[in-house]
């Protein structure tokens, strides 16, 4: 690559980073400067596509992580034994442990924080999801059981460890029908009344936040990123981190969040479910961008449906409640999950 082009390249990139609305307009900018350019900066951007978004910008995921090689099986973290590690996501690490002093060996899935002690702006990460987890009990939500002091060496949170699939593998490998989909979809919308009620926003909802146990119980994980209706951080540009391709549109570009912030999550999660697939594909940049668009998706049914669901099956006022669910103006969706649900129910 010449070097022009190289310096239009590093150009377009840095400002597709900073402004990820304007990648359509950055994108036609770059074909008009020569012939394949604009694929160039897609591919580029997408590889440095990551799970987190802070103040607008792409972070990548090392300036979070701590490396997992200092944990070990049957090495201790407080009082608990680690058997074996869960899953990884942006705030730490979640291990299957028990409790060395527990006659009973309870499993537990016990999620260890990084450290971000180096960073005075992040949030006490332990406290805001310990805090959100003392308020909500209810059936189809991973309970909160113990967590770490201030004299632990590491922060942690030690939950209700929930044997299961996330729920599009669950509807997936178990071939549901139509009604079976919407029935274990109706939990999950319970589950998140329940925090809307205790004025908690979940903000993750994602098909690996949610799992369904082998007698069809859902369990919603994960309140790491929620926070509490009419609070003013919700606002803040550091408290902006969510998953992108379950994102909503007010998220991507750093507006306020609602309950219908968590209403727009569900329709792309009901979405997956009848589709297969997500209205934009991904979580790169590109669709990021294309999110924030004013034209809507295509219904579930026009995408073919999953082999165990067909599109045929999907009747049309369905689709219109997804697509309700996923208008890009918050106004504008169900005001609040029982509206939805009610609708899904009829």
């Amino acid at each position: 690559m010449d070097k022009a082009r190289w310096e239009v390249l590093k150009r377009l990139f840095g400002d597709a980073l900073d402004q990820p609305d304007e990648l359509p307009r950055l994108l036609e900018e770059a074909e008009r400067f020569g012939p394949g350019l604009s694929q160039e900066l897609l591919s580029l951007l997408q590889e440095h596509a990551v799970i987190e978004l802070r103040t607008g910008s792409f972070l990548t995921q090392a300036l979070a992580e701590t490396p997992t090689s200092q944990f070990s099986e049957g090495g201790l973290v407080g009082p608990y034994r680690l058997l074996g590690q869960l899953g990884r996501g942006g705030d730490g690490v979640v291990f299957l442990a028990e409790r060395v002093d527990d006659e009973f060996n309870r499993p537990v899935a016990l999620k260890v924080l990084f450290d971000r002690a180096r960073d005075q702006s992040s949030p006490n990460l332990q406290l805001v999801e310990r805090q959100a987890l003392s308020r909500l009990q209810h059936p189809h939500i991973a309970a909160l059981i113990d967590w770490s002091g201030p004299d632990d060496a590491r922060s942690w949170l030690a939950m209700e460890y929930v044997r299961g699939q996330p729920i599009d593998e669950y509807c997936e490998t178990r071939k549901l029908g139509l009604s079976e989909v919407l029935d274990v979809f109706e939990q999950v919308c319970e589950a998140v009344r329940h925090a809307h009620s205790q004025l908690l926003v979940h903000r993750d909802l994602k098909p690996s936040n949610i799992l369904v146990t082998g007698e069809g119980v859902v369990k919603l994980l994960d309140f790491g990123i929620a926070k509490r209706l009419f609070d003013p951080s919700l606002t803040q540009p550091d408290a902006r981190r969510f998953t992108p391709a379950y994102a909503s549109p007010e998220q991507i570009a750093g507006e306020p969040v609602a309950v219908t912030t968590d209403v727009y999550a569900l329709g792309l999660l009901l979405y997956r479910l009848l589709s297969g697939s997500l209205p934009v594909g991904s979580d790169s940049i590109v669709d990021l961008a294309r999110r924030t668009e004013d034209r809507g998706p295509s219904p579930p049914s026009a995408r073919g449906g999953q082999h165990y669901l067909p599109s045929g099956k999907i009747p049309a006022d369905l689709d219109r409640v997804v697509l309700c669910a996923l208008q890009r103006n918050p106004d504008r969706r169900y005001l609040s999950v029982d509206r939805f649900l009610a609708d899904i129910q009829r």
